[in-house]
């Protein structure tokens, strides 16, 4: 074992710091997209300074890489827990009770607030919501990401026997999966312009946790790749993902790639985690940013969710740091109720 190569025994030792920047990243790049917003309502000028200009420039070719770098991250972990326990029902015992009961905690005041005080929805709209039946029919993604994160684990057993295992098809399976993966989701978009517009953003991302669940073994196995080729795959993995955004409008065929552009950017974020190991503040700091990620995502996107229904203005800075205080408190208080809530 060479110590100056790039390990990619580095995406475990340091997926607790990587869950928490790639929730700062998302948190990040909802501010750029408060900045976006506001460019296009005219309230802000995008030329009006380099910083106002930088983050409009940020929301358009980095985006919410955040979330493709969680769900690698995921499929990652769920590798590592199903290799150690083949019991499907105590795997999915404890996947769902992770997320099906904070997400009810969250959603349930969630959508009664927002469906029947900000809105005359009414109770029907409310447990459509709650159920994600409006994600499909109407496009409601406030939650989204709960309700993909559970399919992903629902489906992970059948992902696992086509890429997980050590194999020589292994990669073949890999490619083809992800392959009929784009291909449905270009063929619901072209035929179904609708439905596909409404579930992209989640159906999307499917590949980022198809190859999270293939690396999952390499992982493990602690491989080893010359620091060059890393800085050179890094590289050519993030301008694929920048070229992607600028040239293609739709999301759909920008997602091809976007998983890729996550890749690039782990790998040059675990070396300079590597680098920068002995900082026990700051790596403190993101661990535990990584342990409350679900709960400070919820939380964050609830919070700027009746936020944004009261036309309250994120773009402005201290009233988007306040939102993100207000959203690690209640982080706090769901992370210690969903822990008093017996298994």
């Amino acid at each position: 074992m060479n110590k100056n190569n790039f390990h990619l025994g580095w995406f475990s030792k340091y997926r607790n710091e990587l869950f928490g920047l790639s929730m700062l990243e998302l948190i990040f790049f909802h501010y750029t997209e408060n900045i976006s917003n506001a460019i296009n309502d005219g309230i802000l000028d995008p030329d009006s300074t380099p910083i106002v200009s930088f983050l409009n420039n940020f929301h358009d070719y980095i985006g919410s890489i955040g979330v493709e770098i969680f769900v690698i991250l995921s499929g990652m972990g769920l590798f590592y827990s199903f290799e150690k326990n083949h019991n499907l029902g105590c795997f999915y015992k404890r996947r769902l009770r992770r997320v099906v009961i904070p997400y009810l905690i969250v959603a349930v005041p969630f959508w009664v607030i927002s469906d029947n005080v900000f809105r005359a929805d009414g109770a029907i709209e409310t447990i459509k919501d709650i159920s994600f039946y409006t994600f499909f029919s109407d496009g409601t993604s406030t939650l989204w990401f709960i309700g993909f994160i559970t399919a992903m684990y629902l489906v992970f057993p059948v992902v696992y026997a086509l890429v997980g295992k050590r194999g020589r098809h292994d990669v073949s399976n890999m490619c083809i999966l992800i392959a009929i993966l784009d291909v449905t989701m270009i063929l619901i978009r072209k035929y179904f312009p609708e439905i596909g517009e409404n579930i992209s953003i989640a159906y999307g991302r499917a590949p980022d946790f198809v190859i999270g669940v293939f690396l999952g073994k390499y992982i493990q196995d602690d491989k080893e790749i010359r620091p060059f080729n890393a800085a050179i795959v890094s590289v050519i993995f993030i301008l694929i993902g920048i070229i992607s955004k600028v040239y293609f409008e739709l999301a759909t065929f920008e997602r091809i790639f976007t998983p890729l552009f996550a890749l690039g950017v782990m790998i040059v974020a675990v070396s300079l985690l590597q680098l920068i190991r002995q900082s026990s503040v700051f790596m403190r700091f993101l661990r535990l940013v990584g342990k409350y990620s679900l709960e400070i995502y919820m939380c964050h996107i609830v919070i700027r969710a009746l936020m944004t229904d009261k036309d309250i203005p994120l773009y402005i800075p201290y009233v988007f740091i306040l939102m993100i205080a207000a959203a690690v408190m209640m982080s706090w208080l769901l992370k210690r109720l969903d822990n008093a809530i017996p298994s």
